[in-house]
């Protein structure tokens, strides 16, 4: 007796049971039952693996704005580091100016006696002063 239940009628003979039965769409509807069930897993998985992956580019734009604001304060620390460079030369340049008329000032003429420095202050134009050790400076 031809399989009536299988695919495409009764000219599509897929082969007869023990009991002259078919057993191929019980097979197949328990394959389609697993496979239902495999699709549902994946499924559920592939959900899981799309919240991780949204996690993960929210933790990459994180981590590239924190990268991004630790480059903006490194431009602004380089720059600030160039600015005091240049204001270390420019007082730098002042000091020795400043200690050339110093030891012109203290020099002594023949003796040192009655010459008397209490106290030295530098200053920039717009800045605090600072006092001198007169000790620490090497008069000759």
């Amino acid at each position: 007796m031809p399989c009536r239940e299988s695919f495409g009628g009764p000219s599509a003979h897929l082969g007869h049971g023990p009991a002259g039965c078919c057993p191929l769409p019980q097979k197949l509807q328990s394959n389609l039952a697993n496979t239902e069930q495999r699709v549902v897993d994946l499924d559920s998985q592939l959900q899981q693996v799309i919240i991780d992956l949204e996690r993960l580019r929210d933790s990459y734009d994180e981590q590239n704005r924190e990268l991004q604001t630790t480059q903006d304060k490194l431009v602004i620390l380089s720059e600030e580091k160039e600015a005091q460079s240049r204001q270390l030369v420019s007082l730098e340049a002042d000091y020795s100016t400043l200690k050339v008329k110093y030891d012109k000032l203290v020099k002594p003429a023949r003796t040192a006696k009655g010459k008397y420095v209490h106290t030295i202050y530098l200053c920039s134009t717009m800045g605090p002063g600072v006092q001198v050790d007169p000790v620490s400076l090497d008069v000759k």
